[in-house]
């Protein structure tokens, strides 16, 4: 039950603020109350703030029968361990592990295990052989031991230096004999059980004097690769010799296997073998040799490493700690710990921990992270409030129930538990779990007095919030209220305005050692049950418990009258233990029973038939607030004594009705009592007199209001009546009509009219009082509404018909009285381009009245700017009659026009309105806008090109405008751009021209000029090639390359000046075509330049100089070829179809191109008819290129196809 009590009064919010403006106004006791209710001890209240500078953050809240609230916190700490398990993290790339720690938490101590320890595509054979290094490698063969060799080749062009091992004939067989290179080592790993062993390697036959050697290894001769682990060694075949090409290399691969699959155990010495098996002809073989060479040799073993044969490390990334992991015994495995602070944030924190190793190949790890932690907090309040809830009543211990809401982390809960801390005189007498099981019993060794640390073990311990209830002595043993009579105190209960009053209380001190460390509270409570702030005081205790709080005296404003309740409270100081002492006081307040203000005179006058509402005041004169709640009744006596209850109205003010019907007229006195408790009771006699007298009323049929033009009378009926509806005559009818201009006419008895003349006041609406009275009548007024209003009029026009930009316009308009149904004369017109916007100006327009009430508008369509539909609004006003205003249409037609003569780089393009121009080059355009009527140009127009995503405008000059144009920022192609012109009052002209912009026409040559060359053997050249800019001249940056059957490079720029170069050596004898292209950007067309390079070997003796027949042979081959190439590329085709052609390709170019003329198609056709009667039927021989070509190697491309001629 007190705690049900409890629960209820901590949501009663109020009350908080409430205690906090308490401590407030205590604070600043000296500067808050008056001296006329405390007489406080100074020194005594200034130790008491120092003392509660120091005290803890507490909440309390009571009732004036209890002490309750929220004390200081119990500390609790929870206490847990997890596990994480991370697999297959990436030790190569930095690969993290991970663990997670819950919001409120800090792991303080990590142990790891560090399992499946994986190393893969470490390469433990990657033989390139680029330097001479063979000390891992030996040979061996089973016989012919003086014809077999071995060592390493160092490729001349570096490519494919290898380890080879040769075979010498020299008359011995070699069938039935075996030879290998063998590469050893020591495998110190576990292997991956069922993980793939991967050989690969390339290898080549070459054979000296005879290819016999490939031919006849044959039937049962083979390629043979021997893999040897300890005493374990398996053939891997790869088919006999003569299968395989001679100088060719050969890529293969050992299909991946397991090591269970062969017995293969490691870590063991590991040797790889590379041979050949003898078998079939080769006995027959008795010269030449054969040579074996091996190259690229890889060997990849997935294998388990120790920690510390790959330096594995790891490190904290939330700490910056960085640990090697210690080997455990065997491989693959190792363990690693951490001591440090890893802190859990709000929906928890992950913190990392990545890998890394010296390993070349690929590193993956598991770990198993065990992890304490432990989590600091505090208990709350059922409403989760930090501290601890108390409750006390008088005379009974003080119950403690302190709340904590256990979450376990799912991975934090094993060994998990958790312990709160408390005072050791608490004696915990109930532990409910979340479910309202009472543990009481699992945790009574901890439970007790005595005991400062109860501990919740693991095994009761569930998700959930928990429950504990503890007991602890009341501190407070009496207290006693003393009154003040003079000379001097006595114990009293019963108190009025200026009493002074003081309370003295007792601390039990056998159970607190030190109590003038503590300070106890006074509280007292109002009869309503609120605090009573401003008596509230906290004192020291004296060590022998006693504290005398200050006297105070009771004031008119801040003592209610009332049974009032004394709380003397005490806590410690840390609020771990507290009491509570309740008694009572009376408080009687003086009073005063008077007629109500608003009751008015002592004489009060009624009429008839009506109820009367009495009205007195009960007032508390100690406050001057009236008394709520007090019995009140009246008395009314003359011919007959008539009694009631008078019921509360609100602010000390007590009403009764009184129905006057059946009394007759004259004079009745009432007398009133009040009485209430805690306040004196009052009687008044002849309080208030009644006089009862005629009813009349004053009604009119237009009370509703009346709605009037300005200028016409408005007349007003009203009726004065009596009680039995009769009419009143001869009585006085008056208004507040403006400046009395209004008459009144009696009509039947009790009827009179009102006219009112509506000249004299303003637009608006008044508010017209009307006053009747007569000579023992009840005076009567009313109130009607009167609108005077201005005179409604309206606005008509004729529809102006459509012009032309730049004409005048014409309107006529007529502006009417509504309400008289005529036309109104000197009125003012103005017009506006919107409704309630600025009126045009009154030069814009001539305003003429042409007849009574006509109006004759006119202005020019230049106002509008241009053409289209307008709208104007036209408003005519006057005094006293209402604005009306018109919406008139204006239609308004555009001048037309054209754009003309159209100039695009000096060019009249104005018909023909297309150019072809190089890129990098400037384009500038001229137009003229003109207008269709006058021919003339159009100035101040806006005039813009377009097309795709470029834009820009022309420049306005005299009597033209100009636009340069970048055809780089038009880019290659053909682009139509659309120029369009406009101006307002003017239609949109267009017109569309074609720019196309082509690439920069290049040429590539030799230095010297031509494409032949002709030198000895043994003799070295330098190929020089000058670009050159057709378009534009001058040197040109470019990257320039060659390609043969050689290969291919570039050629540099050695000095700058726009000659590439590139130095040939060793030449072999021979006819070479060398390709040249160049490459400057997309601006550039460059097309490929072939060169012609004859090597000849120059006679070894002295004779006759046949060069110069060479030179005729090569010219006369150049010539038959060009002879060929021209018949076949241009004069095999009719003219027309060379102009055709010519003309194709310089489009492709971007080239400027001429008109072609063509002739008619009987022309053509007799024409050509005739040349091929005249012409000699000659048949070229081809001996030119395709000579040159046959005598020539053809390159390789990259798969070594051969490239055929024309791709």
């Amino acid at each position: 039950m007190q705690s049900k009590k409890l629960r209820d009064r901590l949501r009663r919010t109020w009350l908080l603020v409430l205690l906090i403006s308490f401590l407030i106004i205590f604070l600043n006791l000296d500067n808050k109350i008056s001296s006329e209710m405390f007489n406080t001890n100074t020194e005594n209240i200034n130790n008491l703030k120092k003392y509660k500078d120091n005290l803890p953050i507490a909440i309390s809240q009571s009732s004036p029968y209890e002490y309750s609230g929220v004390g200081s916190h119990q500390n609790v700490t929870e206490f847990g361990q997890g596990f994480f398990q991370n697999n297959e993290i990436n030790a190569t790339q930095n690969g993290n592990a991970s663990i997670i720690v819950p919001y409120n938490w800090e792991a303080n101590e990590i142990l790891s295990n560090v399992t499946n320890i994986y190393e893969y595509d470490k390469l433990w054979m990657n033989e390139t052989f680029d330097i001479s290094d063979l000390k891992s490698w030996t040979n061996f063969s089973t016989g012919n031991y003086e014809n077999y060799s071995y060592g390493w080749y160092n490729d001349p062009i570096g490519a494919n230096s290898s380890v080879y091992m040769k075979l010498n004939g020299s008359g011995a067989s070699w069938k039935d004999n075996n030879a290998y290179v063998n590469y050893s080592f020591y495998l110190d790993r576990e292997n991956i059980p069922y993980t793939n062993w991967e050989i690969n390697f390339n290898f080549r036959f070459i054979t000296q004097q005879t290819n016999d050697w490939l031919l006849k290894m044959d039937a049962g001769s083979k390629v043979q690769i021997k893999i040897k682990v300890g005493n374990i060694e398996r053939d891997f075949n790869l088919g006999k010799p003569s299968a395989y090409s001679n100088n060719t290399w050969y890529n293969d691969t050992i299909i991946p296997f397991t090591s269970e699959l062969y017995n293969f155990d490691l870590p063991n010495k590991l040797s790889i073998l590379f041979g050949l098996v003898c078998r079939g002809n080769i006995d027959l073989v008795t010269s030449g040799s054969l040579t074996t060479y091996f190259d690229n040799i890889t060997l990849k073993i997935p294998n388990l490493p120790k920690p510390s044969q790959i330096n594995l490390s790891i490190t904290d990334n939330t700490n910056g700690d960085i640990k090697k992991v210690i080997d455990l015994s065997g491989y693959g495995k190792g363990k690693i710990s951490f001591n440090n602070s890893w802190i859990g944030t709000i929906g928890g924190t992950s913190h990392e921990f990545s890998f890394s190793s010296n390993s070349s190949g690929k590193v993956y790890v598991n770990t198993d992270f065990f992890v304490n932690a432990t989590s600091f907090s505090f208990t709350t309040t059922e409403l989760a409030i930090k501290g601890s809830e108390f409750t006390v009543e008088n005379g009974t211990v003080v119950i403690w129930t302190i709340y904590y809401p256990i979450s376990i982390p799912g991975t934090y809960s094993t060994n998990y538990y958790f312990n709160v801390s408390k005072p050791s005189n608490w004696n915990v007498t109930h532990v409910y779990d979340p479910y309202g099981n009472d543990k009481i019993s699992q945790v009574s060794e901890t439970a007790g007095v005595g005991n400062t640390t109860l501990v919740i073990p693991n095994d009761i311990t569930v998700n959930g919030r928990w429950k504990i209830v503890a007991e602890s002595p009341n501190y407070v043993l009496n207290a006693t209220i003393w009154k003040w009579a003079t000379p001097i105190w006595e114990k009293n209960t019963s108190f009025e305005i200026s009493n002074i009053i003081k309370i003295n209380a007792t601390i039990d001190n056998s159970l607190i050692p030190d109590l003038t460390q503590t300070n106890a509270s006074l509280l007292i409570y109002y009869p309503n049950g609120t605090l009573w702030s401003q008596a509230t005081q906290e004192l020291w205790v004296d060590s022998s418990g006693n504290v005398e709080f200050s006297n105070f005296t009771l004031g008119a404003n801040n003592a209610t009258a009332g049974k009032y309740t004394v709380n003397v409270r005490w806590n410690d100081k840390n609020v771990t233990q507290v009491g509570l002492f309740v008694l009572n006081f009376d408080v009687i307040h003086h009073t005063a029973l008077n007629r109500a203000n608003d009751q008015g005179d002592f004489v009060t006058p009624i009429y008839t038939g009506d109820v009367v509402l009495i009205k007195v005041n009960y007032t508390d004169i100690d406050t001057g607030i009236g008394i709520i709640g007090a019995n009140v009744n009246y008395t009314i006596d003359n011919e007959t004594i008539i009694t009631g209850d008078m019921i509360y109205f609100g602010g000390g003010i007590y009403v009764a009705e009184i129905d006057s019907s059946g009394l007759k007229n004259g004079i009745y006195n009432v007398s009133v009592s009040a009485n209430k408790t805690y306040y004196k009771t009052q009687y008044k006699e002849k309080l208030i007199q009644l006089e009862i007298v005629e009813i009349t009323s004053l009604t009119s049929p237009q009370i509703g209001g009346v709605n009037a033009p300005w200028g016409s009378n408005v007349s007003i009926e009203v009726n004065y009546t009596d009680y039995f509806d009769q009419g009143i005559p001869n009585a006085s009818i008056d208004c507040d009509w403006a400046l009395s201009s209004f008459t009144v006419q009696p009509g039947i008895p009790g009827q009179y009219e009102i006219i009112l003349n509506t000249t004299i006041p303003q637009f608006g609406t008044y508010l017209l009082e009307i006053n009747a009275s007569k000579d023992g009548y009840e005076n009567q007024k009313l109130f009607i509404s009167i609108n005077i209003r201005n005179i409604y009029t309206n606005l008509t026009f004729i529809q102006p018909d459509p012009v032309d930009f730049l004409s005048n316009i014409s309107i006529q308009v007529e502006y009417g009285d509504i309400d008289n149904k005529i036309l109104i004369p000197d009125a003012d017109i103005t017009i506006s381009s919107q409704p309630d916007s600025q009126y045009w100006n009154s030069n814009d327009f001539l305003s003429e009245e042409i007849s009574v009430g006509t109006y004759n508008l006119t202005f020019n369509s230049s106002l509008f700017g241009s053409g289209g539909t307008f709208r104007i609004y036209v408003t005519a006003s006057e005094t006293n009659f209402a604005n009306a205003t018109a919406l008139i249409n204006i239609f308004i037609g555009d001048i037309s026009t054209y754009i003309d003569d159209i100039f695009i780089n000096g060019q009249n393009k104005t018909d023909i309105r297309s150019i072809t121009i190089p890129i990098n080059s400037t384009v500038n355009i001229t137009v003229n806008y003109i207008e269709s009527v006058t021919k003339s140009n159009i100035v101040n127009a806006t005039v813009e090109i377009l097309g795709g995503s470029f834009s820009d405008n022309f420049t306005e000059l005299p009597n033209e405008y100009k636009i340069s144009i970048d055809t780089r920022d038009l880019g290659m192609g053909v682009k139509i751009l659309t120029i369009l012109a406009k101006r307002s009052g003017y239609t949109l002209a267009s017109s569309d021209i074609t720019i196309i912009v082509r690439s920069i026409n290049t040429t590539i040559d030799t230095e010297a000029g031509g494409n032949l060359i002709q030198i000895n053997l043994g003799d070295p050249y330098t190929l020089k090639i000058v670009l050159k800019n057709e378009d534009f001249g001058g040197y040109i940056n470019a990257s320039v390359a060659y390609s043969w059957e050689f290969g291919h490079d570039e050629l540099k720029d050695l000095d700058n000046n726009g000659v590439y170069e590139v130095n040939f050596t060793n030449i072999p004898e021979g006819n070479f075509i060398i390709i040249i292209t160049a490459f400057a950007g997309y601006d550039y067309n460059f097309e490929p330049f072939e060169i012609t390079l004859i090597v000849t070997s120059p006679e070894a003796k002295p004779g006759t100089d046949w060069s110069w027949l060479v030179y005729i042979l090569v010219g006369g081959i150049v010539g038959l070829v060009s002879v060929f190439t021209l018949y076949q590329t241009h004069y095999k085709y009719p003219p027309m179809v060379r102009k055709i052609r010519k003309l194709r390709k310089k489009v492709r170019k971007n080239k400027k191109t001429k008109p072609i003329l063509i002739e008619g198609r009987e022309s053509i056709i007799k024409n050509e008819f005739q040349k091929k009667i005249g012409a000699a039927e000659i048949e070229p021989k081809q001996v030119g290129e395709v000579i040159l070509i046959n005598k020539m190697k053809i390159p390789k491309g990259e798969d070594n196809q051969e490239i055929k001629k024309g791709e």
